[in-house]
């Protein structure tokens, strides 16, 4: 029981004694004795321009901060990064590529899925939701997906004038 008792009365002891510098031991004072004023680079506005990797570039120079950004001109002011009007995404497209300033569709889609059903392109279907005396007529085609929006009247009208189309084929 007294050895219990010494042993705790003796670590905090042990914890207060200085440690010998030893061969994995460095002096970490030697690290810091160069002052502050060794590695400021003093005002550089209006001189040169340095990105958030250290690279530093002259006034009127065109350069990219990261492989994914826009580019950005060294100016007396510093750094103008301006982000290009980029093209828009194709509505079908199913793989976007993030890697330069603008995104770049990689793959297009060559059918169309509404409401877990597929459609080839130039397919037309018709969502059965009606709103307010008015239905959504999809119609697929090339280069977009564009959709009209009918009212009842139209829509009969459009119905009539297909149904009469249908005829005529028949005919030939």
């Amino acid at each position: 029981m007294v050895s219990r008792y010494l042993s705790v009365a003796l670590v905090p002891v042990l914890l207060l004694i200085p440690r010998p510098n030893g061969p994995g031991r460095v002096a970490v004072a030697a690290e810091y004795s160069k002052t502050d004023l060794d590695y400021e680079f003093g005002d550089y506005r209006g001189k040169w321009c340095i990105d958030d990797h250290g690279f530093v570039y002259s006034i009127g120079e065109v350069y990219y901060p990261s492989p994914t950004s826009c580019p950005c001109t060294c100016t007396i002011d510093g750094p103008v990064c301006v982000r290009p009007k980029c093209p828009r995404i194709h509505p079908r497209c199913t793989r976007i590529r993030y890697k330069a300033c603008c995104p770049v569709c990689e793959a297009m889609a060559r059918v169309c899925v509404y409401g877990g059903k597929t459609y080839r392109l130039l397919e037309e279907f018709r969502v059965r939701k009606i709103q307010t005396s008015q239905s959504l007529l999809p119609t697929l085609s090339q280069p977009q997906v564009h959709s009209e929006l009918l009212t009842e009247r139209k829509y009969a009208a459009y119905l009539q004038e297909r149904k009469e189309r249908s005829y005529l084929r028949e005919d030939l």
